[in-house]
């Protein structure tokens, strides 16, 4: 049994330096307007993430600007959302500063 299958089975926990570090395994995600995305984590929660303050404030995120149809060809692990070897996103960056679906209220990064 590897390190990654280790990780599933014990409730999706990773022991590091004596701590534990939560993955939130990505299922789905899907491209909405406005550069934002709706996550869906393996536990079945949904969070919106707004990737405009990612364009204006990151070189790499900034081919998006003008670009919609790059922004909405990525793939999709347990980790991360990947747009190519330069561009991704972790799953705990979209859970962290994400918002439940239900939220209207956005958190800007």
């Amino acid at each position: 049994m590897n390190i990654f299958d280790k990780i599933f089975k014990r409730n999706k926990k990773v022991q590091i330096a004596e701590t534990d570090y939560v993955f939130h395994f990505l299922d789905n995600v899907k491209p909405l307007d406005d550069f934002m995305l709706e996550a869906k984590f393996k536990s079945g929660e949904i969070k919106l993430y707004d990737v405009k303050p990612l364009i204006e404030r990151y070189h790499m995120f900034r081919v998006f600007h003008n670009n919609k149809e790059m922004f909405e060809k990525f793939t999709v692990d347990d980790f991360s959302l990947v747009w190519n070897d330069q561009v991704d996103l972790h799953c705990n960056e979209l859970w962290n500063n994400g918002v439940e679906k239900n939220n209207k209220e956005f958190i800007y990064v």
